[in-house]
């Protein structure tokens, strides 16, 4: 996921530079190494781990690497407005590991502050191609982190309608199902329109969310049909795709 706002962001960049693939490098390399520093802080952050498990010393070792890469590639962004974006974004990634060292990552909760990590790659990319305005880095954030968020509350309605053995859904049960991802999406689109009045993104980005909306509602209107979790998530994938697109056409900041 982190990838489409990374590319969005290198692409739009103001001065395109080399560094943008360390950052890139280290980024890939530190979420290959969280899984296993997960399991070992759930073991307590024991030292006799590195020993006794090859694969936290290697998780240990990509991690520590990765780190340096991606420091490396903001390198010489930082001015006093970017250093305070990109210290949000190390408190959103502590979060992150602690929310899954007590094992609540897959809460709603712990879902959505995942998404608004990985989103924020993508204004990390501004910030390397020389963007140094908060409001456009904020802006550029949370468009990415709407649209991506969204996926959660569609996909556990189509994940609860999987769960339920009766062929035919009462009108009650639907709305039970759907009716958190139609309010969100609602949410969505009013928190959108609230960035439009306020200047911060074009008018014109609500086209980029109008497939995802559209499919959202056909498919909650949809959830009598049997779910397949393959052509799922090949939707998904092609949305993003689609979104990626309509960004780097309509975003004019």
């Amino acid at each position: 996921m982190w990838l489409i706002p990374y590319v969005a962001g290198s692409a739009l960049a103001l001065r395109p530079t080399w560094r943008l693939v360390l950052f890139a490098l280290g980024a890939l390399l530190l979420f290959v190494a969280r899984a296993e520093f997960v399991r070992w802080g759930r073991r307590g952050f024991a030292l006799s781990d590195l020993r006794l498990h090859p694969e936290t010393r290697a998780a240990l070792l990509l991690g520590t690497l990765g780190l340096a890469l991606a420091a490396a590639g903001v390198g010489s962004a930082l001015t006093p407005v970017t250093a305070v974006y990109l210290l949000f974004v190390s408190v959103l990634a502590v979060s992150t590991v602690v929310v899954a060292l007590l094992r609540l990552e897959r809460t709603t909760g712990g879902e959505l502050l995942g998404i608004l990590l990985l989103t924020a790659s993508g204004p990390v990319a501004l910030i390397i191609g020389g963007t140094h305005d908060l409001g456009h880095l904020i802006a550029f954030h949370a468009i990415n982190f709407l649209f991506f968020s969204l996926s959660i509350f569609y996909v556990r309605a189509k994940v609860g309608r999987l769960r339920e053995r009766r062929g035919r859904l009462s009108l009650w049960l639907k709305a039970r199902l759907g009716g958190v991802a139609l309010a969100y999406l609602i949410a969505v689109h009013l928190a959108l329109w609230a960035l439009v009045r306020a200047g911060f993104v074009p008018e014109a980005m609500f086209l980029a969310f109008l497939p995802i909306t559209v499919h959202t509602i056909v498919g909650l209107a949809r959830l009598d049909q049997r779910v397949d979790l393959r052509r799922l998530g090949f939707a998904e994938v092609a949305q993003s795709l689609v979104f990626l697109l309509s960004v780097l056409v309509l975003w004019t900041r």
